[in-house]
């Protein structure tokens, strides 16, 4: 998303709404997440004095494989953004401003749900698909040391 610097300056507000493909703004996103539509921008920009304070909203789908079962899943994403700029330049370009909406909001370990059960990690099922009779008690025994420690009362 481009704003000429003369239109503004001009009109005093300037308002754009595009729909592109996420991919020709934000890049390549991490491998655990891709976009589902395209993204939805809508933007003002007004001449405030001396500078350009451009403020809007961006919406689009994000498709996540859950960091717990490793399912697919798709969640709608909306953020809003402002940022000031001044007259300096004869466009502004919003690019890495987006990128960056959307890079800070995305999760690390995104989860398909709250009461995902995740993977059996002894067999690997789906527990949210099947149950498994996997031994889920597995101990590690360093720490067997500290079954036989008593606390003295007093």
């Amino acid at each position: 998303m481009r704003f000429l610097v003369s239109d503004i300056k001009n009109a005093g507000r300037v308002d754009q709404t595009i729909s592109v493909d996420p991919l020709t703004v934000v890049g390549n996103p991490p491998e655990y997440v891709r976009f589902g539509e395209p993204l939805h921008l809508k933007a003002s920009a007004i001449m405030t004095g001396e500078d350009i304070v451009i403020s809007g909203q961006l919406k689009t789908t994000l498709r996540f494989t859950c960091g717990r079962c490793l399912e697919e899943f798709d969640r709608p994403y909306e953020a809003e953004f402002q940022q000031v700029y001044g007259t300096d330049k004869s466009e502004i370009d919003m690019t890495s401003d987006i990128q960056e909406v959307i890079f800070v909001d995305l999760p690390l370990s995104p989860v398909c749900r709250e009461e995902c059960l995740g993977l059996c990690p002894t067999c690997g099922k789906n527990r949210n698909l099947v149950s498994c009779q996997c031994n889920q008690n597995i101990t590690n025994p360093k720490w067997d040391a500290l079954k036989e420690f008593r606390f003295i009362k007093k």
